[in-house]
Protein backbone atom coordinates (compact mmCIF):
# COMPACT_ATOMS: atom_id res chain seq x y z
CA UNK A 1 0.00 0.00 0.00
CA UNK A 2 1.19 3.39 -0.76
CA UNK A 3 -0.76 5.65 1.50
CA UNK A 4 -2.39 5.71 4.93
CA UNK A 5 -5.59 6.78 6.89
CA UNK A 6 -4.51 10.96 7.25
CA UNK A 7 -1.75 11.24 4.06
CA UNK A 8 -2.54 14.00 1.60
CA UNK A 9 -1.88 12.02 -1.76
CA UNK A 10 -1.78 13.16 -5.24
CA UNK A 11 -3.68 10.99 -7.96
CA UNK A 12 -1.44 10.13 -10.87
CA UNK A 13 -3.25 7.94 -13.15
CA UNK A 14 -6.64 7.87 -14.13
CA UNK A 15 -8.75 10.86 -15.25
CA UNK A 16 -8.34 12.65 -12.10
CA UNK A 17 -4.93 12.86 -12.54
CA UNK A 18 -3.16 15.92 -10.95
CA UNK A 19 -5.66 16.22 -7.57
CA UNK A 20 -4.85 16.01 -4.10
CA UNK A 21 -6.72 14.52 -1.77
CA UNK A 22 -6.96 13.13 2.17
CA UNK A 23 -6.78 10.03 2.77
CA UNK A 24 -9.59 9.04 5.73
CA UNK A 25 -10.39 5.22 5.47
CA UNK A 26 -9.65 1.96 3.90
CA UNK A 27 -13.20 1.55 1.55
CA UNK A 28 -15.59 -1.31 3.21
CA UNK A 29 -16.31 -4.60 0.78
CA UNK A 30 -19.68 -3.57 1.03
CA UNK A 31 -22.16 -0.64 0.05
CA UNK A 32 -21.45 1.96 2.42
CA UNK A 33 -22.17 5.86 2.72
CA UNK A 34 -19.37 8.13 2.17
CA UNK A 35 -19.36 11.04 4.81
CA UNK A 36 -21.60 13.51 2.64
CA UNK A 37 -24.06 10.79 3.02
CA UNK A 38 -24.16 9.80 -0.52
CA UNK A 39 -24.19 5.65 -1.16
CA UNK A 40 -21.36 4.16 -3.15
CA UNK A 41 -20.51 0.98 -4.20
CA UNK A 42 -18.90 -1.79 -1.93
CA UNK A 43 -14.58 -0.65 -2.36
CA UNK A 44 -12.39 -3.33 -3.67
CA UNK A 45 -8.96 -4.21 -1.24
CA UNK A 46 -6.65 -1.60 -1.77
CA UNK A 47 -9.57 0.99 -2.07
CA UNK A 48 -9.46 4.41 0.04
CA UNK A 49 -12.26 6.80 0.91
CA UNK A 50 -10.81 10.44 0.04
CA UNK A 51 -11.71 13.79 0.43
CA UNK A 52 -10.73 15.95 -1.95
CA UNK A 53 -9.23 19.01 -1.32
CA UNK A 54 -9.87 22.44 -3.73
CA UNK A 55 -12.07 21.17 -5.80
CA UNK A 56 -14.84 18.27 -6.74
CA UNK A 57 -14.49 15.16 -8.67
CA UNK A 58 -16.73 13.96 -11.09
CA UNK A 59 -19.07 11.24 -9.87
CA UNK A 60 -18.65 8.42 -12.65
CA UNK A 61 -22.08 6.77 -12.11
CA UNK A 62 -24.09 9.71 -11.46
CA UNK A 63 -23.69 12.08 -14.80
CA UNK A 64 -23.92 15.49 -13.74
CA UNK A 65 -22.96 15.05 -10.28
CA UNK A 66 -19.70 16.50 -8.79
CA UNK A 67 -18.45 15.37 -4.91
CA UNK A 68 -16.14 15.77 -2.56
CA UNK A 69 -15.87 12.69 -1.80
CA UNK A 70 -15.44 9.65 -3.26
CA UNK A 71 -12.98 6.03 -3.61
CA UNK A 72 -9.83 5.73 -4.51
CA UNK A 73 -7.29 2.96 -5.66
CA UNK A 74 -4.38 2.64 -3.49
CA UNK A 75 -1.85 2.04 -6.76
CA UNK A 76 -3.72 5.44 -9.06
CA UNK A 77 -2.14 7.60 -5.65
CA UNK A 78 1.35 8.85 -4.29
CA UNK A 79 1.38 9.85 -0.59
CA UNK A 80 2.92 13.80 -0.58
CA UNK A 81 5.00 12.82 2.89
CA UNK A 82 5.49 15.98 5.43
CA UNK A 83 2.86 17.74 4.20
CA UNK A 84 0.12 18.75 6.34
CA UNK A 85 -3.24 19.44 5.53
CA UNK A 86 -2.83 22.84 6.61
CA UNK A 87 0.28 23.04 4.52
CA UNK A 88 -2.01 22.09 0.98
CA UNK A 89 -2.73 25.51 -0.46
CA UNK A 90 1.12 25.88 -1.12
CA UNK A 91 1.19 22.78 -3.90
CA UNK A 92 -1.86 23.77 -5.89
CA UNK A 93 1.37 25.86 -7.87
CA UNK A 94 2.44 22.45 -9.06
CA UNK A 95 -0.96 20.11 -9.14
Amino acid sequence: MNCKPGDLALVVIGPESGKLLEVLYAAPPYIFRLPDGHLNAAGRPGDWVVRVLGSKIKVPSIPGRFAEYGTARDSYLRPLPGLTQDEHENTEAFV
